[in-house]
């Protein structure tokens, strides 16, 4: 089924060389292509040296392949509905992962390529900006940022330092173009909210200023619908505009069996038709935790699990934790390949809120610093799309989910995101908590590419109390096999149920024949 990826195959048998090579050239038109070529070079069981040295290699030409595809997009043909539209306003919704903003860069290099005139980008993380500056090099580029100190509106040139500057007051320019991402952050009324549509009021013309606002409800509490956030955030003067909602559905950056996972904590789009709360603990939930895709219907590594009983004391806790997030590590080390491949700035390690990921920063650096591997760093002083090799400590991301909006990596661990599930509205403080946690966990799981780990102690009523009761394992032999077996199985056990049938009646017929034998010895 991929043949027609293959561009190309060579064989290299060059006496110099120690060994024979085959050289196989892959073409990737895009994103999703490029993930499944992922999942399959990572598919396999036990590694040998040379098989390891292939995946090490393998994972710098897969993030020079991912970049070039960032910054040269080649939209799939679900994503080819948001270009053939042509309203004012356009609303993009799908789920974490499914080429929003990847589509708003494709369209604001074409809007500056074919205008004189500029382009906004809005946004609540500085990482998201400076990645999105990164592919989009232009003067004309505007950046707005939701959740920032000191100046909100920015400008971005060709930023060979990824440095932003405030533009002149004097300045006047009109957009062409603005790009709202990660809009559903901006769903509640708030400074962030009144501060871009004052913005949006000053430099857009009605008539001529397309606006696209990006957004996936699941990613905040989930209480206002994606379609609803046009009429919310932009300014009256909008109100006439014609105005259009495109659904993006497919994941096309994560394996599957990660999108299964964070699909479990997803909003449901029957929200567009209330206005209530959403409904988290539906009987649809369970069963499709305990489903999972199984391993025939899914690509990529299971999500693994590090579930453990807390201490008391507060103190111990983060020991604890700290201990039990080294062994997700040194796990995500050996799932791809072993001591030969790096982690640097490939593995995030994602906390609830500052006040936990402080006191997890010591003795998690305490632990992970045992053999000097490692460094962590924040979101903002990492770009996740330039992985290179460490040349002293491999770097791991360490910071809260709020920082990690549009981001991604191949490896993510969540930690410490579980909390009581709060079943009632009476106490609307607990109920909110517990609509975070649900959105917590969906972003951290979604963030990962290719393996997710949830590290957490037991939540008696959490959202992952159940994990603790079910232990996954693997399959040893692949999938045909595995379906061979197991209609072998049901043969056996057929024949064997067919047998049972019989001796009963093989055994009525030696009683009457030893009866008939003993009737005429007496005789």
């Amino acid at each position: 089924g991929d043949a027609n990826l293959v561009a190309g195959v060579y064989y290299d048998d060059d006496d110099d060389d120690d060994f024979e090579s085959l050289v196989v050239r892959v073409r990737v038109s895009d994103v999703a292509q490029l993930r499944h070529l992922r999942d399959v070079a990572f598919g396999g069981g036990g590694v040998s040296p040379e098989e390891l040295l292939v995946r090490s290699s393998f994972l710098e030409t897969y993030e020079k392949a991912a970049r070039s595809l960032w910054s040269r997009p080649t939209p799939t043909p679900e994503q080819e509905k948001v270009f053939a539209t042509s309203s004012n306003v356009l609303t993009v919704r799908g789920p974490a992962g499914s080429g929003k903003t990847w589509c708003a860069v494709a369209e604001m290099r074409e809007a500056l390529r074919t205008t004189s005139k500029s382009v906004l980008y809005a946004a609540s993380s500085l990482a998201l900006v400076l990645k999105v500056l990164d592919a989009v090099r232009s003067d004309r580029l505007y950046v707005q940022l939701f959740s920032t100190k000191g100046p909100r509106l920015l400008k971005g040139g060709l930023l060979e330092e990824q440095r932003l500057s405030s533009p002149s007051t004097t300045e006047e320019f009109i957009f062409d173009l603005v790009v709202i991402d990660e809009a559903h952050h901006l769903a509640s009324p708030s400074s962030e909210r009144g501060h871009l549509r004052s913005v949006l009021e000053r430099r857009c013309l009605v008539k001529k200023t397309r606006i696209w606002i990006l957004a996936d409800a699941s990613q905040s509490l989930g209480l206002v619908a994606e379609s609803h956030l046009a009429s919310k955030i932009l300014p009256s003067s909008y109100s006439s505009s014609t105005r259009a909602v495109v659904d993006l559905d497919r994941v096309v950056r994560s394996a599957p069996r990660v999108v299964d996972a964070a699909r479990v904590f997803r909003v449901p789009r029957a929200l567009d038709d209330t206005s209530s709360r959403p409904d988290l603990f539906g009987k649809a939930a369970l069963p499709f935790l305990m489903r999972g895709g199984g391993p025939q219907k899914s690509a990529g590594p299971a999500v693994k699990t590090f579930i453990f009983e807390a201490d008391s004391a507060s103190v111990a806790i983060y020991e604890r934790y700290a201990r039990t997030v080294a062994e997700a590590v040194l796990y995500a080390k050996k799932s791809l390949g072993g001591g030969g491949v790096s982690l640097h700035r490939r593995l995030a390690i994602l906390c609830p809120d500052l006040e936990f990921l402080k006191r997890l920063h010591a003795p998690l650096r305490q632990n992970l610093d045992s053999d000097g591997s490692y460094h962590l760093v924040e979101c903002a002083s990492s770009t996740p799309f330039s992985s290179g090799a460490a040349e002293t400590k491999e770097e791991l991301v360490y910071d809260v989910v709020e920082e990690t909006h549009g981001l991604e990596w191949l490896v993510v661990i969540s930690c410490g995101l579980d909390t009581y599930i709060h079943r009632s509205d009476d106490e609307e403080d607990e109920a909110e908590r517990t609509l975070r946690t649900r959105s917590l966990i969906y972003r951290a799981l979604s963030r990962a590419q290719y393996l997710a780990l949830v590290v957490n102690e037991h939540i008696e009523g959490g959202f992952l109390q159940w994990l603790h009761h079910v232990d996954y394992r693997p399959p040893t032999l692949p999938h045909h096999l595995l379906q061979r077996r197991r209609r072998r199985r049901t043969l056996n056990r057929k024949k064997n149920r067919r047998k049972e049938e019989e001796e009963p009646e093989e055994e009525e017929e030696e009683e009457s024949t030893t009866t008939s034998s003993s009737s005429s010895d007496r005789e």
